[in-house]
């Protein structure tokens, strides 16, 4: 669930040659990976995201973020994702299906369309996960998200600023 910022040396854009990932990968993974999402037409940071060849050289900050597993194993978790905010969660789920660790995770899974969604190997690696989609016109509200929530439960947030801040005002 944490991020980095991903710098390319050379790029058209210098007044901001890095840009934010989720990363996707476990820590001690031999390959770094993370999500993005490329439009047609994308912008020239992605162009030449997508050109990069093995051995290129590129800047990666330190892990950032609060998206991570609680310590307390016996805690319900409740994964909340809107389009490409999924990535947030792959790692914690590859970690929790590689561990065979026992939580008590419920994953509610908001996209445009039900080709939009994303990782589902992933999800489907990691039993004991219970799984709600969620493609428009439905919309996951404050509501569903209590219900999907048992007592003491941490509720996780990853998505657009306007789907998270929205969620997060709600269940205030």
């Amino acid at each position: 669930g944490q991020y980095v910022s991903f710098g390319i040396p050379v790029t058209v854009e210098a007044n901001n040659p890095s840009r934010v990932f989720s990363l996707t990968s476990l820590p001690g993974d031999a390959v770094v990976s993370f999500a993005a999402k490329i439009p047609t037409p994308c912008s020239t940071y992605k162009q030449q995201l997508m050109q990069l060849e093995p051995g290129d050289i590129v800047k990666l900050s330190e892990a950032m973020g609060d998206l991570v597993l609680p310590r307390d194993v016996s805690r319900p978790l409740v994964f909340v994702a809107g389009g490409l905010g999924i990535a947030s969660f792959v790692s914690m789920m590859r970690l929790l299906a590689a561990s065979a660790e026992k939580r008590d995770v419920s994953l509610l899974y908001a996209a445009r369309r039900k080709d939009d969604l994303l990782f589902g190997d992933v999800i489907s690696d990691c039993s004991g996960v219970s799984v709600s989609y969620f493609i428009s016109p439905n919309r996951i509200n404050a509501s569903l998200i209590l219900k999907s929530a048992k007592p003491n439960s941490l509720v996780y947030l990853s998505g657009s600023e306007p789907f998270t801040m929205g969620l997060r005002t709600d269940l205030l």
